[in-house]
C-alpha cells in the first residue's frame, strides 16, 4: 500500500515548504496578534482558550490535507472504475492498442476525473518516456491510492509481458473488477446502516438532552433560557456533522443526466419550483391571518405544505428514469446483436428493433431512429436520446457503445459487455434504493417520537405548574418546591425549532442516501413537519388529559 505522500504528486519536502509550513507560521502569528490587540476581549475565558487553539487547529490542517485529497482521488477513482473497465473493454472489440485506448481515454477527464489523470500518466511514460507499457502500468500502481487500479494495472502489466490476447484480457476482467466494485459499494451501504443505528443513537441522546433542560430548570433553579437555547444549538449542529458524515460515506453517483440540453422533464421541474414557493409565501400570509385560531405547528405545517409540489415532481420524474434504466440492458443487448448481423449498421437495426416493446425506453428508441435516419449528427442524435432518458447510466453507457462502433468495433460483443455491466451496476443502485427506503421509515418514526417525547416534557412541566398554582400552599413552600421556566409561546418556538431543524436534516440525509435531486428532499421535508406538527399536538392534549391541568394545551396556542 502507498503512503500518503506517494499518491499526493508532490514530494514530503516541498509541501512542507509550500503550504505547512506557511499554515503554521500565519495560524501562530494570528492567535498571537489578536491577543496582543485584543486582550480584553480575546484574553480571558473560553475565548483565551479558543484563540490559544488557532494554532493547533493549523498542525491539524496542515497535517490532514494530504491524507483528505488522498481520500477522494481514492474515492473518485473507485466509483468510476466500473465504468473505465466496461469502456476499455467495449473497445478493445475494436482494432485499437492499448496505447490508442489509454489516448482516447486519457481525454475524458469530465467522466473520469482522477482516474483519467493516472491513465494520462501511463500514456506520457510510454510515448514520452518510451516506457514499456507494462513498466508503466507498474509505476501507476504502485502510487494510486485504489486498491481496485493498482490491483487492475498489476494484472494488466503481467498479460503484456505473458503476450495474452487484449481482447481476451479485457472481457475476463470485466468480472474481475466488477467483483471488487460491488465489494466496495456493498461496504458502503453497510457504512450507511452503521451510520443509521449510531444516527439513531445520537437523536436519542439529544432528545433526552433536550427533555433534560426543559425540565430541570422547573426543580433546580438553573437559567431556562441558556439552557434550552444551548440545546437547540446542539441539536442542530449535530445534525449537520451527521449529514456531511452521511456524504462521505454514501457512494457518489448521479441519477441525472449531465448534458447541456433541457428536457420537457426539466422545463416541468423550473416551472413548478416557483409555484411551490409562492405557494408557501400565501401560505405565510393565510397562517398570520389565522394565528389566533390554529396552534403554531400547525401553520409551520401548512407553510411548508406547498413545497411537497416540488418533491414530488421530481419524485415522479426520478421513477420514470429509473423505469428508463431497467429497460435499457435489454435494448443494448438486442441493439448490438442486431447490428452486428447487418454489418454494423445501427439505422437498420434500430429500424428492426422499433417493431420490438422496450416498455418506458420505447418511445426514445423511436426518436432515436427518426433522428438517425436523417443523417445529420449522429452522436448528436445519441445525446438527444440520452438527455431525453433523463439516465446518467444510460448517457455513459450509450456514449460507449457508440464510440466502440465508430472505432470499428464489433457491435454484439460490446452490446453484451454493456449490458451484462449495466445490469450489475443497477443491482447494486436498486439495493441501495432499498437502504434509502428502509431509512425513509426510520425517519419518519424517530420525527414522531422527538416530537412526543419534547412535547410530553412540555406538558408536563405546564401541568406541574397548574398543578402548584392551584394548590393552597404558602408561597415561601411553593417557591422552595417550583422555580420559574420559560415562558410557554418561547419555550414552544424554540421546540419548533428543533422540530424543523431535525425534520430538514433527516430529509437531506434520507435524499443522499437515496440519490437524486437534492431538491426532492421537500417531499420527505413537508411529510415529517406534517408527522411532527400532529404528534406534538396530540401529546400535549394527552398528557393534559391524563394528567390534569390546562397550562400545556395553552402553550401549544401562543
Amino acid at each position: 500500500m502507498p503512503t500518503t505522500f506517494e499518491c499526493f504528486d508532490m514530494p514530503l519536502d516541498r509541501y512542507i515548504k509550500r503550504f505547512a509550513a506557511p499554515i503554521i507560521l500565519f495560524s501562530i502569528i494570528f492567535s498571537v496578534s489578536i491577543l496582543i490587540l485584543l486582550p480584553d476581549v480575546f484574553g480571558k475565558g473560553i475565548f483565551r482558550l479558543v484563540t490559544c487553539a488557532i494554532p493547533l487547529f493549523g498542525v491539524l490542517v496542515a497535517f490532514a490535507y494530504p491524507k483528505m485529497v488522498v481520500d477522494r482521488k481514492r474515492a473518485d477513482i473507485n466509483n468510476n472504475i466500473h465504468y473505465f473497465i466496461t469502456h476499455m473493454g467495449v473497445l478493445a472489440t475494436s482494432d485499437l492498442t492499448l496505447t490508442g485506448i489509454f489516448d482516447l481515454l486519457r481525454h475524458k477527464k469530465e467522466e473520469y476525473g482522477a482516474l483519467a489523470s493516472e491513465i494520462d500518466k501511463i500514456f506520457l511514460m510510454v510515448d514520452t518516456w518510451h516506457l514499456s507499457m507494462a513498466e508503466a502500468c507498474r509505476f501507476v500502481a504502485r502510487r494510486t491510492p485504489s486498491l481496485i487500479l493498482a490491483d487492475f494495472l498489476d494484472r494488466l502489466a503481467h498479460a503484456i509481458d505473458a503476450g495474452e490476447d487484449m481482447e481476451r484480457f479485457l472481457t475476463s476482467e470485466q468480472e474481475v473488477v466488477m467483483k471488487q466494485y460491488e465489494v466496495v459499494y456493498q461496504g458502503l451501504l453497510y457504512q450507511i446502516e452503521i451510520m443509521k443505528e449510531m444516527y439513531l443513537s445520537m437523536v436519542m441522546a439529544l432528545i433526552f438532552m433536550a427533555s433534560f433542560a426543559i425540565i430541570m430548570p422547573l426543580i433546580s433553579g438553573v437559567d431556562p433560557s441558556q439552557m434550552v437555547t444551548m440545546t437547540v444549538f446542539m441539536f442542530i449542529f449535530i445534525e449537520i456533522v451527521l449529514i456531511f458524515f452521511v456524504r462521505t460515506k454514501t457512494p457518489n453517483e448521479r441519477l441525472w443526466h449531465t448534458i447541456e440540453m433541457e428536457t420537457e422533464r426539466e422545463q416541468k421541474i423550473k416551472r413548478v419550483i416557483p409555484i411551490a414557493i409562492t405557494g408557501s409565501l400565501l401560505m405565510l400570509i393565510l397562517g398570520a391571518l389565522l394565528r389566533s385560531y390554529l396552534p403554531l405547528q400547525i401553520i409551520a405545517a401548512l407553510i411548508f405544505t406547498p413545497l411537497i409540489l416540488m418533491g414530488f415532481v421530481i419524485k415522479r420524474a426520478e421513477d420514470d428514469i429509473k423505469r428508463r434504466d431497467d429497460n435499457f440492458a435489454s435494448f443494448i443487448r438486442s441493439l448490438g446483436a442486431s447490428a452486428s448481423a447487418r454489418g454494423g449498421i445501427v439505422d437498420v437495426a434500430l429500424k428492426d428493433l422499433r417493431a420490438h416493446d422496450f416498455g418506458a425506453l420505447t418511445r426514445d428508441v423511436n426518436n432515436l431512429y427518426q433522428r438517425l435516419v436523417l443523417r445529420i449528427d449522429k452522436l448528436r442524435s445519441w445525446y438527444h436520446f440520452a438527455a431525453e432518458t433523463g439516465s446518467s447510466l444510460i448517457q455513459r453507457f450509450s456514449n460507449m457503445f457508440v464510440e466502440s462502433i465508430d472505432v470499428g468495433g464489433r457491435a454484439d460483443v460490446a452490446g453484451n459487455i454493456i449490458s451484462n455491466n449495466f445490469i450489475h451496476i443497477m443491482g447494486l443502485r436498486k439495493h441501495r434504493y432499498q437502504t434509502g427506503s428502509s431509512l425513509v421509515g426510520v425517519m419518519y418514526g424517530l420525527t414522531a417520537g422527538v416530537a412526543i417525547t419534547l412535547y410530553l416534557s412540555m406538558g408536563i412541566v405546564g401541568t406541574m405548574q397548574d398543578l402548584f398554582r392551584s394548590t393552597e400552599l404558602p408561597p415561601e413552600v411553593v417557591g422552595g418546591m417550583l422555580h420559574e421556566t420559560l415562558e410557554p409561546g418561547v419555550l414552544n418556538v424554540l421546540l419548533l425549532i428543533i422540530l424543523i431543524g431535525h425534520s430538514l436534516a433527516s430529509s437531506i440525509m434520507i435524499r443522499i442516501v437515496e440519490g437524486g435531486d437534492i431538491r426532492g428532499a421537500t417531499l420527505h421535508f413537508v411529510i415529517m413537519m406534517w408527522i411532527g406538527a400532529v404528534s406534538s399536538i396530540l401529546t400535549v392534549k394527552g398528557t393534559a388529559s391524563m394528567i390534569g391541568g390546562f397550562g400545556a394545551v395553552e402553550a401549544i396556542n401562543v
